[in-house]
């Protein structure tokens, strides 16, 4: 039995969040309420928790938040949206993490069954070839892990396969677990698992289309909640003491701005984001860098100093950023040069006969001429000639790079030459997998570029808009004879909401992207458009 707070020995990798979340859920109280989806959810994540108490500690987060917001603000609306958001947050957040592992080992199954397939041609035993690729990174290996440590303990492969079958509510992965153990009972080659691997990739193109054809709705929700109702709202608030005598609560606007209407945004781009087919080989979601970064930008323009300052700070902090992700963004440009050459290096070694010693591949790579590939290949070179095994080479190649590709084509490269299997065949059928994925990411960057550049869009429109509203309300105010300072939502709260806004969709776009190598190119570029265009729009209105 499992510990309450931690995934059993069968479950999904739940990432740390809902780890602390169950957590803390478990010092409150139970309450009577229905939790049969949740706990349904808890046991296909491998958490043996008691849904109602997760649920009782839901709904008293929300009312919590709701009080707190209120004790700050006085607004009770606001607060009722923080509340429930709240509670709608944490009610969905299991449930969240459970799709999202599914959908990443839908994605990483066509890759999976096309290996354990070559590695039974290659005459390596069924379960010796599932203990193979169990030791890979990613969500679905680690699943079989799971099921190779039960096979260990006594237990049979097609018991472990089918109770992992049985927690998962994907009908592909279930149907690729049904024919892993089918093709273990009938035994023979694992052509049939080859061919349900490219029935796999095919589906995930298909998927990719669709969500092209309907993705533009997510785009028009975006610019509904992020142009146009924060320009009503700010039109409304501005004239309030005009019209209605009332005074304006600036503390009020300033949380409207900054949280309630990014976090809708936000929501609506992540809901689409979600709703994106995965791919293998698809960069994990890493912490969103722009949309981290913007906040302390965005506080500074709140911050009640001259805009001269704020400019100044602004300036060392994008300097520091550079910095900052510098070197992390120089690593990934590395990264996408060796992968880009992955096939063209494995066509060059395709050649070599079968039993060909280890050293003799990698020499053979580090004398060529594919930039990336070289200059990696000759560290590993000068290691194997340094008699380091082939091991600790593999491992540190792999270490290096941080690249899913090239970890799998020196992992199926070690197999190939421990096995002394045929060289030529499977360097082709590895060849021919990263072409395929290849072709499958020129996809899904020229499916999603329409999305992108239409949500990329929407920064535009926001300071266009949102200086409009402001010389509204600013004749407005001249023609009642009123005078309105509106020195603070110029200077303040309507660029911090513009640098928000930049994170988010400099956070969406680069996960359009496959990899996110350029968050924070798109965010630095957003950002600067962005608040660069609200200053000469309303510099041209005065002029």
């Amino acid at each position: 039995m499992c510990s309450s707070t931690t995934a059993c020995r069968n479950g999904y990798t739940v990432n740390e969040m809902i780890e602390t979340v169950v957590k803390i859920s478990e010092k409150f109280p139970l309450l009577n309420i229905e939790s049969g989806k949740t706990q349904k959810t808890f046991y296909s994540l491998g958490l043996n928790s008691n849904a109602k108490k997760y649920n009782t500690f839901s709904i008293i987060a929300g009312i919590f938040v709701l009080i707190l917001i209120y004790a700050i603000t006085g607004a009770l609306l606001i607060s009722v949206i923080f509340g429930l958001g709240m509670m709608i947050f944490l009610y969905y957040l299991p449930n969240i993490e459970k799709t999202k592992a599914e959908n990443e080992m839908e994605a990483e199954l066509p890759l999976f069954l096309r290996d354990l397939g070559a590695l039974i041609n290659m005459g390596i035993p069924f379960v010796s070839s599932v203990s193979m690729l169990s030791v890979r990174k990613g969500t679905f290996n680690k699943e079989m892990s799971r099921v190779m440590k039960e096979v260990s303990k006594g237990a049979s492969l097609i018991s472990a396969l089918a109770y992992l079958g049985s927690r998962i509510d994907n009908t592909n992965v279930k149907r690729a677990i049904a024919q892993i153990i089918s093709a273990y009972e009938q035994g023979g080659n694992g052509n049939e698992l080859k061919r349900m691997g490219n029935d796999l990739l095919n589906a995930q193109r298909h998927k990719l289309k669709e969500y092209a054809a309907k993705s533009s709705i997510f785009s028009i929700f975006f610019i509904m909640t992020a142009v146009i109702a924060p320009t009503f709202y700010l039109i409304i608030s501005i004239i309030s003491p005009i019209l209605f005598a009332a005074e304006t609560n600036m503390l009020q606007v300033t949380l409207v701005m900054m949280v309630i209407f990014p976090s809708v945004s936000y929501l609506i781009l992540a809901v689409g984001r979600m709703s994106m087919p995965s791919i293998a080989f698809k960069t994990k979601d890493a912490l969103p860098k722009g949309l981290l970064f913007s906040i302390p930008l965005a506080f500074v323009f709140l911050l009640p100093i001259a805009i001269e300052y704020k400019l100044i700070i602004l300036a060392m902090i994008f300097v520091a950023s550079f910095l900052l992700f510098i070197k992390k963004y120089l690593e990934e440009i590395k990264v996408s040069k060796v992968e880009s050459n992955l096939p063209n290096a494995l066509l060059l070694i395709s050649s070599l006969p079968k039993g060909t010693h280890f050293n003799k591949v990698i020499e053979r790579l580090a004398f060529s001429d594919l930039e990336g590939i070289r200059e990696e290949f000759r560290k590993a070179y000068n290691q194997l000639k340094a008699n380091l095994s082939p091991e600790t080479v593999i491992k540190d190649i792999v270490e290096r790079n941080k690249s899913p590709m090239l970890s799998k084509v020196m992992e199926t490269m070690e197999y190939i030459y421990k096995a002394g299997g045929n060289v030529n065949e499977r360097i082709s059928e590895m060849t021919e997998d990263l072409l395929l994925f290849h072709d499958i990411k020129r996809e899904q960057g020229s499916i999603m570029a329409i999305q992108k550049y239409s949500t990329m869009l929407g920064i535009i429109l926001i300071p266009i808009v949102l200086s409009m509203a402001i010389q509204i309300t600013g004749k407005m105010s001249g023609v009642m004879e009123k005078q309105l300072d509106l020195t603070f939502i110029i200077q303040g709260i309507i660029p911090a909401y513009l640098i928000i806004n930049s994170g988010i969709i400099s956070d969406f776009c680069s996960s359009l992207d496959v990899d996110k190598s350029k968050e924070m190119i798109y965010f630095s570029v957003l950002s600067l458009i962005s608040t660069g265009l609200f200053l000469i729009s309303l510099t041209i209105a005065i002029i």
